[in-house]
């Protein structure tokens, strides 16, 4: 009995320990300033031109779906800007493009999509 309440103290004792030590831990964790991987967005004048791939895309069938991948031109470097631009889809009730550059068909048909970014607004059929 007397071993028992020992041992269930030593557990209480190690417990409060790991405790303490993990909140202060986390303490100091938030007190550092967060790292991003997230490249900032560049001023649409810097942008000299954007390439869209691929050119052209064919759905076969409602599970389908294509990937546009959107590429901003920059003075010194190429940079993805999928995510980042506004699609338009032609005719809606063909197909949808997520805010992401996914294409996914609604209906059967044909139609001409672009995807605008200020000025430069290439298209791909």
């Amino acid at each position: 009995m007397f071993g028992l309440r020992r041992m269930m103290f030593a557990l209480a004792v190690a417990g409060l320990a790991l405790w303490t030590n993990q909140a202060r831990t986390f303490a100091d964790d938030t007190k550092k300033p967060m790292k991003s991987d997230q490249v900032a967005m560049p001023a649409p004048a810097e942008v000299q031109s954007l390439i869209v791939a691929p050119t052209a895309i064919t759905l076969k069938g409602q599970d389908d779906s294509a990937q546009l991948v959107v590429t901003g031109q920059l003075a010194a470097r190429k940079q993805d800007l999928s995510g980042d631009v506004k699609y338009e889809v032609a005719n809606p009730a063909l197909a949808r493009v997520t805010s992401s550059g996914r294409v996914m068909p609604l209906a059967n048909g044909r139609r001409k999509s672009s995807s605008p970014m200020a000025t430069k607004r290439p298209s791909f059929r």
